[in-house]
């Protein structure tokens, strides 16, 4: 990832499969639902199910998931 990615939706579930050696800043958050980790993260400030922000093996560049209404998943591909 040499850029920033944004990944939004308005209204539904965003899963999203990375690679075990993907580099990020991970910024994630739901308005209504909740956010599930199949990959280890080192989490920064307050961890809660609406709102996740941490690094993935040591960070990068920020990979943004924000959707207003559905769950977010990341897992291992």
């Amino acid at each position: 990832m040499f850029a920033r990615w944004r990944i939004r939706s308005g209204d539904g579930t965003v899963a999203v499969t990375l690679p075990d050696d993907f580099e990020a800043r991970l910024d994630a958050s739901t308005g209504d639902g909740r956010i599930s980790l199949g990959l280890p993260l080192t989490v920064e400030g307050t961890l809660s199910h609406q709102h996740v922000r941490g690094t993935l093996n040591g960070g990068g560049e920020t990979l943004a998931i924000h959707t207003g209404d559905g769950a977010i998943r990341l897992e291992r591909g």
